[in-house]
C-alpha cells in the first residue's frame, strides 16, 4: 500500500515537472500511476515544434535505409538482414506519415507536405517490393551450380 502511494506522489512530481515540456504524460489509472500513456495531442505539438529538426533527420534515414534494403535484395544477402534494414526503415517511414498528419490535422495543406508523404509512402513500397522480391525470386545460386555441371 505504502509503494502505490509512493508512486502516486512521484507521478505527480514529474507530472509537475514535465506539464511545462513538450512531452507530457497521462496516468491511465489512479490506482497504477506507473503505467503511463502519452497524450497524442502533446506528442503532436512536439512534431509540430521541431519540424525541421524531424524532417532533417527523417529524410535522410528514410532514404539510407530504403537504398540499404535495395543492396541487400540486389545482393541477395540472407533474408534476416534484409527484414531488419526493412524494418527499420519503415518505422522510419511511418514516423514521418505520422509527422505529415499532424500537419494536416491543423490544417496546413502545402507543397512539402505532400513531398514527404510521398517520400514516406515510396520508401514504405520499396521496401515491401524488396521483401516480395526476395521471397519471389529462386535462389540464383542453386540455378547456377545445376547448369554447370
Amino acid at each position: 500500500m505504502y509503494s502505490l502511494h509512493y508512486d502516486a506522489k512521484v507521478s505527480s512530481i514529474i507530472y509537475k515537472y514535465i506539464k511545462f515540456k513538450y512531452i507530457k504524460f497521462v496516468s491511465i489509472c489512479e490506482h497504477y500511476p506507473h503505467t503511463l500513456m502519452l497524450d497524442f495531442h502533446t506528442l503532436a505539438e512536439f512534431s509540430r515544434a521541431n519540424c525541421i529538426s524531424i524532417c532533417a533527420f527523417l529524410v535522410p534515414a528514410n532514404l539510407l535505409t530504403t537504398i540499404l534494403t535495395m543492396f541487400l535484395a540486389a545482393f541477395r544477402r540472407p533474408s534476416h538482414h534484409l527484414w531488419l534494414s526493412a524494418g527499420i526503415a519503415s518505422i522510419f517511414a511511418l514516423v514521418m506519415v505520422m509527422h505529415v498528419y499532424s500537419w494536416f490535422l491543423v490544417g496546413v495543406v502545402m507543397l512539402p507536405t505532400y513531398i514527404l508523404l510521398a517520400l514516406a509512402i515510396t520508401c514504405l513500397l520499396i521496401n515491401s517490393a524488396a521483401i516480395i522480391w526476395l521471397r519471389l525470386t529462386p535462389n540464383l545460386t542453386v540455378a547456377i551450380n545445376t547448369t554447370s555441371k
